[in-house]
């Protein structure tokens, strides 16, 4: 119903205007439409999550009225890997408001080529620096290695559901596969000290992503290698096998958070769920607008969940590991 209302308003919005508009015009008319729509509504949405996310045994929420959309300076765009990139971006009101787990959504250069924006995960903050990591994969992450320090990219953050810290009491183990290292170094970073063991798997040596080019927290992170030319030869999941076996008597004590390929988060939700351990896992997914609007980023939900669909941007990226239909995915 609220979308139905969404769409009526931004037709409204073009039928106001005069002449003939493109793509983009259309497209840039129901972003902002949306945007002022979500914000009017924020009372009734903001009830319901905080209802819904308290059921699932999370606290962390998006603030609707501490979104920012401006345009902010790229103070260094640097190579860490061969084709992997980090990326800081000065906005203090972003670092204020970011919780572990967000993301920001990034156009990645002015004019309407490439059109969406694209969703990146917040690696960490830095003083008044909020980090991006990232890899070239397509056209939008090939613009973006192009950008130079000094030049200023369009922002809309933090934006998502990130998640919920353990107490101090608990263990707490970060398994990652590949890029989705990101979100666990902001993660590891917010927990300071703390028990931690942190897991992360690559295909081989060359493309490890190693903490300290990112100047990130100070805990010691255990390597998987799927060819073993470093660290623990095989997945990163049977790495975790092997620290839960070793940890039965203390699964009570133990929280797993993960982000990664979605085969590596099912297999690191079935084994924490068979064990009744808690679990999050933050879930990547193709986005158009990072709000909700585009319908785009919907993942099933289990059987037990009161709706059907969760949106990953607007619900998520991370959830509860129980509380998503991983057959469907």
């Amino acid at each position: 119903m609220a979308c139905l209302r969404f769409c009526a308003y931004g037709q409204t919005k073009i039928r106001q205007g005069r002449g003939l508009y493109n793509l983009t015009s259309i497209f840039t008319i129901y972003y902002k439409t949306f945007i002022k729509f979500y914000r009017k509504c924020k009372v009734q949405r903001d009830d319901t999550l905080r209802t819904e996310i308290s059921s699932k045994g999370q606290s962390s929420i998006t603030n609707i009225d501490i979104i920012c959309d401006q345009y902010i300076d790229i103070v260094f765009n640097k190579k860490i890997t061969s084709d992997t990139f980090l990326m800081g971006l000065r906005s203090p009101e972003i670092v204020k408001a970011a919780r572990p787990g967000q993301f920001v959504m990034i156009r990645v250069r002015a004019g309407s080529d490439p059109l969406l924006r694209r969703p990146f995960s917040i690696c960490g903050i830095r003083d008044d620096l909020f980090l991006v990591l990232y890899r070239v994969v397509g056209q939008g992450t090939a613009i973006m290695a192009e950008v130079r320090e000094g030049e200023r990219l369009s922002v809309l953050g933090p934006l998502g559901v990130g998640f919920d810290v353990p107490k101090n009491d608990q263990i707490s183990l970060l398994v990652a596969g590949g890029i989705g290292i990101a979100p666990l170094f902001f993660l590891a970073q917010s927990m300071k000290i703390r028990n931690i063991r942190f897991m992360a798997g690559f295909g081989s040596s060359g493309e490890i992503i190693r903490i300290e080019r990112i100047e990130g927290p100070r805990v010691d992170v255990s390597i998987a290698t799927d060819d073993g030319t470093e660290g623990y030869t095989g997945t990163v999941t049977a790495l975790l096998e092997e620290c839960l076996k070793k940890h039965g008597p203390e699964k009570d004590s133990l929280s797993v958070f993960t982000c990664g390929p979605r085969p590596m988060l099912k297999k690191v939700a079935a084994m924490t769920m068979e064990r009744e351990i808690d679990c999050q896992a933050s879930l990547e997914a193709s986005m158009a607008c990072g709000l909700g609007a585009c319908q785009g980023c919907a993942v099933k939900t289990s059987s037990y969940e009161g709706q059907t669909y969760f949106h990953v941007c607007r619900d998520g990226p991370v959830f509860p590991a129980q509380s998503i239909d991983w057959g469907g995915l």
